[in-house]
């Protein structure tokens, strides 16, 4: 049952950590999360293991299929009618809960009932946070695999590499 009064000391505080993260950490983020729990422990906080749903790629697909339509809605025409164009081969080489440009456009050119089917499963989603945060004061998870990057706008967002580790990635 939820708490009557915010807790306001870490020992009477209920934390779950999202353990299993839909993209892979770096080993900086993955140390500080680490040393966080620690610190919380040390402190005599109790953590636990736990997510508030099971399939974080849906969570980011329904995020993004919202979120796109919003942030597209200014380009010009001749865009918009490209990414019409471009939706048949998106459709190829999309991937749930990956933000790829196939995601973008296919986000971008959604019909309405598609914008509202994703609605009806964004309140699915939020009814189980509701229910996860019945049993817990404090969820602890990273928004990103990484350290803030550098500014760059010398190529454009959907051909730049973030490194993770050494490695080169998306």
């Amino acid at each position: 049952a939820p708490h009557e009064t915010i807790p306001t000391a870490i020992p009477s505080c209920r934390i779950a950590v999202w353990r299993d993260y839909i993209f892979e950490l770096g080993s900086e983020v993955a140390e500080a999360m680490d040393h966080l729990i620690k610190v919380i422990k040390d402190s005599g906080g109790r953590v636990k293991s736990d997510r508030p749903v099971k399939d974080g790629d849906h969570l980011i697909d329904v995020y993004q299929r919202l979120l796109i339509p919003i942030v597209t809605a200014g380009l010009p025409a001749a865009t918009k009618f490209l990414f019409k164009c471009l939706r048949p081969f998106a459709k190829l080489s999309a991937k749930k809960g990956q933000m790829a440009f196939s995601n973008t456009i296919l986000s971008a050119t959604q019909t309405k009932e598609q914008i509202l089917q994703t609605k009806q499963e964004r309140s699915k989603l939020k009814a189980a946070c509701d229910r996860f945060f019945e049993n817990y004061d404090v969820l602890i998870s990273p928004v990103t695999s990484v350290p803030a990057i550098l500014h760059n706008n010398e190529i454009t967002m959907e051909r730049r590499k973030i490194d993770i580790d050494g490695q080169p990635t998306s």
